[in-house]
Order: C-alpha cells, then sequence, then structure tokens
C-alpha cells in the first residue's frame, strides 16, 4: 500500500510539473523554444556552420541566476530559415533578450555564428531590450537577410562585440535607442549593409569606447536618394572610433499592403498586395510624413485603391510609434474616393498611436476595412477618430480609455 501511494505521489508531482511546462515567445528557425528543447533546440533549419565541429543552440531563462534574463546562446550555428515565420530569430515577449556566441561548456571560448533567410535575422517586437553580446572577443555573428537584418521597433539596442550584417532591405532598424559599445581594447567592428539603409529609425545613436566614453551621440542620419545602395562600417581601431559612409534612406513606422514606406517609395507606394478597385480609374497610393507642415502629422492617401494582404501573414496597414496618422479616400486632385484594406490578419493596425484618424475627408468617400482578427485594431495611445464613412469588420482598442470611436454610431454601410 505504501509503495503504491509513493507510485501516484511521484505520478501526481510529474503531472503537475508538466502542467506548468513554460512555452517561450521565441523562434529559431521556425522552432518554438520550450521548457522541453531549451537544453538543446534542434530542427531541419539549424545546422552546423563548420560540419567537422560540434554545434549547439541553447536557450537559458535565467541567465546567471536572474528572473527573465533571457539568453539565446549559440556555438558554430548555422540558422537557416525560410518559412512561414517572419524572422530566423523571433521574439515577441520578455523584457531583456540576449544573443551569445560562445562554446558550450563549463569553460565557454569564442565561437561563430550565421544567420541566413529570406525574411527578418533577428526581430524583437515587444522587449525592452536586445543584446548583441558575443561574449567572448574573438566571437562573431553574421547576418545575411532579404528583409531587415535586425528589427527592433520597441527595444534598445546593445551591441558589443563583433557582427556583420547584410541586408536586402534594412540593416539595423528600431524606434527607440542604439548603443554600439566597444567590448575590447581596439574596439568593436559593426558592419551594416543595406539596400535601402544601413542603420535607420532610432531616435538615440550612440557610440561608446570600453571606458564609457562617447564618441558619437544623436547621430544625424544622411539622406542618400540615387539607388546605388547603403553602406556603414563602424570602427574602433587602438581607442579611435571612425565613422565613415554612415548613410540611411528615410524609412516610416507605416507598412502598408507589407511594403515599407520610405523616402524612396513615400509619392507612389506600389507592391503585390495593391492594386485598383475600378481598373478603368487611376489608382494611387502615397504617405505624406509632414502633412500641412505639421512635422510627425503622417498621412496615408488611398485614390481607388484595393489593399489585399491574405496569405501573406501582414496587416493591411500597420503603423507604429507616437505620430498621429490618418487615412484619407481621396484623389490627388482633392476629390472624393473610394479604398478597400482586406486582410486575414488586422485591416489596419495600430500600436501606441496617440491620435489616428480615419478621415474620409468628404461625405462620399467611402473607406471598406475587412479583417480577419480585427477590422480596426489600435493598442495604446489615446483617441481613435472615425469623421467620415467607413465600412469595418470590427473596432478594437486595448481598454475603453485607450481608443474612444467618434462617431459612436459608425455606419456599417456606405452611402447609396
Amino acid at each position: 500500500m505504501k509503495k503504491r501511494m509513493t507510485m501516484i505521489l511521484l505520478f501526481v508531482a510529474a503531472m503537475a510539473k508538466q502542467a506548468v511546462a513554460t512555452d517561450y515567445p521565441i523562434y529559431v528557425a521556425g522552432i518554438q523554444v520550450t521548457d522541453q528543447n531549451k537544453d538543446n533546440i534542434t530542427g531541419s533549419g539549424i545546422k552546423a556552420l563548420d560540419p567537422d565541429k560540434p554545434f549547439k543552440v541553447w536557450f537559458e531563462p535565467e541567465y546567471n541566476g536572474k528572473a527573465d534574463n533571457w539568453v539565446l546562446l549559440m556555438e558554430n550555428a548555422l540558422i537557416e530559415h525560410y518559412g512561414e515565420q517572419v524572422a530566423a530569430i523571433n521574439v515577441t515577449g520578455g523584457t531583456m533578450f540576449t544573443i551569445g556566441v560562445i562554446t558550450h561548456g563549463s569553460t565557454p571560448q569564442p565561437s561563430r555564428a550565421r544567420i541566413v533567410t529570406d525574411k527578418c535575422g533577428i526581430l524583437c517586437a515587444t522587449t525592452s531590450y536586445l543584446q548583441i553580446n558575443l561574449s567572448a572577443y574573438a566571437s562573431s555573428l553574421t547576418i545575411e537577410s532579404a528583409s531587415l537584418g535586425i528589427s527592433a521597433t520597441s527595444s534598445n539596442v546593445y551591441v558589443t562585440h563583433d557582427i556583420s550584417v547584410n541586408s536586402d532591405f534594412i540593416a539595423l532598424y528600431g524606434n527607440d535607442k542604439a548603443i554600439l559599445t566597444s567590448g575590447r581594447v581596439n574596439g568593436l567592428h559593426l558592419e551594416a549593409k543595406g539596400q535601402y539603409g544601413a542603420i535607420s529609425g532610432f531616435a538615440d545613436f550612440t557610440l561608446k569606447d570600453k571606458a564609457g566614453n562617447t564618441y558619437q551621440s544623436n547621430a544625424t542620419l544622411g539622406y542618400k536618394n540615387d539607388g546605388s545602395g547603403y553602406a556603414a562600417r563602424v570602427l574602433n581601431n587602438y581607442g579611435e572610433w571612425v565613422l565613415a559612409n554612415y548613410v540611411c534612406l528615410g524609412m516610416y513606422p507605416v507598412k502598408v499592403g507589407g511594403v515599407w514606406v520610405t523616402d524612396k517609395n513615400k509619392d507612389n507606394i506600389t507592391g503585390d498586395c495593391i492594386g485598383a478597385i475600378d481598373p478603368s480609374k487611376p489608382a494611387k497610393a502615397w504617405f505624406e510624413p509632414n502633412y500641412n507642415n505639421s512635422e510627425g502629422n503622417n498621412v496615408l492617401f488611398l485614390e481607388n485603391v484595393s489593399i489585399n494582404t491574405q496569405n501573406t501573414y501582414h496587416h493591411g496597414v500597420q503603423v507604429s510609434g507616437e505620430n498621429p496618422f490618418s487615412i484619407c479616400a481621396i484623389t490627388e486632385d482633392g476629390q472624393s474616393s473610394r479604398a478597400k484594406i482586406k486582410s486575414d490578419q488586422d485591416g489596419i493596425h495600430l500600436e501606441n498611436t496617440n491620435r489616428a484618424q480615419l478621415n474620409m475627408t468628404s461625405f462620399e468617400s467611402v473607406l471598406m476595412i475587412e479583417g480577419k482578427h480585427n477590422g480596426v485594431y489600435k493598442s495604446g495611445g489615446n483617441t481613435l477618430y472615425v469623421l467620415k464613412t467607413i465600412k469595418v469588420s470590427s473596432l478594437y482598442g486595448a481598454t475603453a480609455s485607450a481608443a474612444t470611436v467618434r462617431p459612436s454610431s459608425v455606419p456599417t454601410t456606405p452611402p447609396a
């Protein structure tokens, strides 16, 4: 009887442990990190960079005994990703996330890692701090991406050791702060190459040496729009910082039909998901970042435009940041028009936008919005104004106080 009771207790304990097993909001080459695989993350896209040497990818959720100090470690790892996940390494939660490149064992040594993808290389959408901390002076990380190399839209970014990013779009992109700090005597080597921008979007960009001395702060991004591509190389040789060819194409935190809005395309935004409602009439989407000479007053104009992002994993229109944002259905010469947005995600997805307006500018203009998740989704910020006629599947705000719909009675059908 006693033996049987012991077995029952062991079974109950095992079941309880299984019940609290954790799935982390982290994907590596499409594989979600869990309690079961965190010590050795494997998958078809996780390989050895040098086939003749050991390789390993593992995750420590409480690195150095600190809660929520998430660290993903790679030894001689090649991460190849061409799947449905939006990034080779995709992080959608947590407070602090670090990527380290070291050997596994009690006495870690320098190592190498490489990420190759047709998506984003490293994406941190909500993490407060993203650290590219390679842990050893001779360690190196290389990222080759067809989209953004590193995207940290809600994170402060810290890079403390050698890293090379080569992107078909923008190499290093974020909204908040980037600090590049030398972790060794002869400094940090950051190489960032992007077809549309090397380092973009950061409100605060700082270079520091090992002692913490600031050599470049709040750098003014240079603009260059000759279509030749853009590259940046940051070197600290023997204590001297050199900032050469640091240029960036202006990029806005707005995506239309899965296409990022930049200085290069803002006057005529085109893409596979952007078409005409009536093919016999002109159709155009364009963006004005400082409408009516008001800095940061972002307005997206749609004339006879149909945006359909079904089966692409993109929202119809996606906006982040605190600047005011409006969508207007209007012709280039200021007449009423129609626009239609359809997505199997959110039709319009607004993140932390202080003031958002669905402002059709005339009673005859109509905006039709359909989203499988939400027609219009708004998180954070203050007010969502609906000033003219729209046809929308749903309006959603994070809380009642965070998103107020005006008028309270939203027309569900366009006027006859």
